[in-house]
Formats: C-alpha cells, structure tokens, sequence
C-alpha cells in the first residue's frame, strides 16, 4: 500500500511538472468582413500551428498551447485570402495585394495574451 501512495504521488508530480502554458493569439481589427484568415506559427522549420479561421466581423482568436516554446523565438504568418484561392496573392511590385502579416514574438511564462494586427499594403 505504501509503494502504491509513493508511485501515485510521483505519478503525480510528473504530470503536473511540466504545466502548460495555454496562450490566445488575437489578430485585431481584420480589414475585411469577408473571407479566410489563414495563420501560421512556427519554430524555425516546425510547424506548431496552420490553420484556416473564417472571418466575419471583429477579431478572431486563436488559442493554442505553447508550453514547449517559452522563451523560443517563433514566426507568425497571417493572411486575409479575400479571393478564395487559398494563397496570398501580390501585386505587380511585389507588395501582398490582401492584408498580410509576418512578425515575430518569443513567449514568456506568465503571459498568455499576444495581439496581431494585419497590414494592408
């Protein structure tokens, strides 16, 4: 009974040692009611997160758990496909012809809000 209470509580600690650091990634005041927002993030070459969100009006939260990445810088990739073609369209000077943003940002414990905004170009 004893060896059962020590491998329960160390069991438990294991599990709780690493806890996770669930974060919202809010991309405010999008250009455009209409459209897909597709976002990215990533650890150099990893992905961590692609997804395609459907926008209507306002901002549009992404939430996502990024307790492997504190204190490791990573890229964010976001674009309003206004078209439906999936890609991020340019203009003929090379400028992204629908909203667009690329940053980065290194997660830190404790904060779990980060804000985006797109640019129209």
């Amino acid at each position: 009974m004893k060896k059962l209470v020590i491998s329960i509580a160390l069991a438990s600690a294991a599990l709780t040692s690493k806890a996770q650091h669930d974060c919202t990634l809010a991309f405010e005041d999008i250009p455009y009611s209409e459209g897909t927002l597709y976002v990215s993030v990533t650890s150099g070459k990893r992905d961590i997160l692609k997804e395609a969100l459907a926008v209507d009006e306002g901002d549009i939260t992404v939430n996502i758990d990024l307790s492997d990445y504190i204190g490791k810088k990573l890229s964010v990739k976001a674009f309003q496909d206004l078209n439906g073609n999936g890609r991020l369209d340019f203009s003929d000077i090379g400028y992204p012809a629908e909203p667009a943003l690329r940053t980065e940002f290194t997660p830190k414990e404790g904060i779990t809000n980060h804000s985006f905004k797109l640019t129209e170009y």
